[in-house]
């Protein structure tokens, strides 16, 4: 497309190029807070590489807010709900950092798991097809999770989870000791000091990790919407969110020689077009004078860098020669006579 255009305006792409550059430097702004209390929030966050983590917060219809960050932990989920007015229920996928930050910010949310998320987690510790009983009724019980859509279903569901769960609790439990097997039968999981492990560990996983939700009663808040009067404010899982961090990822993938800094940008302007009463982009952009201004800042800012770099440079260079010449009155030895 670039080199059509170029064509089309009569210039080199590489000059079209060094004309657009400065369109990198307008923001798109952060989105509006109107102070509604919505019903249901969706948060969650991927990776972009080993250095970029971009958390987000959304509804059943808009973007509310994101946040960059280097990990998901309290901390960066602080920030990121602290752009938005506390909502009536909040969906997660379980992350630890986003649990502290909801308890800790927010204790008055009630909290949904995220249902896709456990179903997958569950699938990929005993696998599709588990070899073992307790693993096939988890993975029975795991695949029906995402079509419960009444509470006397979920009733039913957990006390056959429940069932389950008692049934092979002695299973689940059987412990291996370090003495009782060779040196490499050992996990690589195990610690050096660590005497026993537990025998079945993914499958003791999968379980607990239906158990633990479930206990907190995270599973089934979302039946305790009304879906006639609040059809979209009855979602079970964090699809919509990941269904943005597809989009970002996809133009990542179309655009790769981009750098760190324009992949931001542009995931930033994806999510601010997703965002309620969204300003035309060309608006933004000449109120922000095309982001000529935002340019010259950088470059005068990169100046004084390099500048002060140079500085640090050309003193080092002259305490160097200094400290070779002083070298000369201090050297040791006999000189003749």
């Amino acid at each position: 497309m670039l080199n059509e255009l170029a064509a089309a305006s009569g210039v080199s792409r590489s000059t079209l190029a060094r004309k657009f550059q400065m369109f990198w430097f307008v923001t798109p702004p952060r989105p509006l807070q109107t102070g509604e209390i919505y019903d249901q929030v969706m948060i969650d966050g991927t990776y972009f590489g080993r250095s970029d983590c971009l958390l987000i917060a959304r509804n059943s219809e808009h973007v509310l807010a994101w946040q960059w960050c280097k990990r998901e932990n309290k901390l960066n989920y602080q920030r990121l709900l602290g752009r938005i007015v506390p909502p009536v229920m909040v969906i997660t996928d379980g992350n630890y950092g986003a649990l502290r930050a909801l308890e800790t910010d927010m204790p008055e949310v009630v909290i949904q798991r995220c249902l896709f998320h456990i179903r997958s987690r569950v699938t990929q510790l005993v696998t599709l097809r588990p070899r073992t009983q307790a693993g096939r009724d988890l993975q029975k019980l795991a695949r029906y999770l995402l079509h419960i859509t009444t509470i006397e279903q979920a009733q039913a569901w957990e006390i056959e989870f429940r069932r389950a769960y008692h049934k092979h609790a002695k299973w689940l439990n059987e412990r291996t000791y370090r003495n009782q097997v060779r040196r490499e039968e050992v996990p690589r999981y195990v610690r050096s000091d660590q005497r026993w492990w537990f025998t079945h560990k993914n499958t003791r996983d999968a379980y607990n990790s239906v158990m633990t939700p479930l206990k907190r009663g995270h599973l089934f808040k979302y039946l305790l919407f009304d879906r006639q009067d609040s059809p979209a404010a009855a979602a079970s899982t964090t699809n919509s969110v990941e269904s943005l961090n597809s989009l970002i990822k996809l133009f990542n993938r179309l655009h790769r020689g981009r750098t760190p800094e324009h992949r931001r940008r542009a995931a930033e302007w994806l999510l601010y077009l997703h965002t309620e009463g969204c300003e035309d982009p060309v608006v933004i952009a000449a109120r922000q004078n095309y982001g000529k201004d935002a340019y010259e800042r950088a470059r005068a800012l990169g100046k004084q860098e390099a500048k002060k770099t140079e500085q640090k440079l050309t003193v080092q260079h002259f305490q160097d020669e200094a400290m070779f010449e002083e070298g000369i009155w201090v050297r040791k030895g006999w000189a003749g006579r």
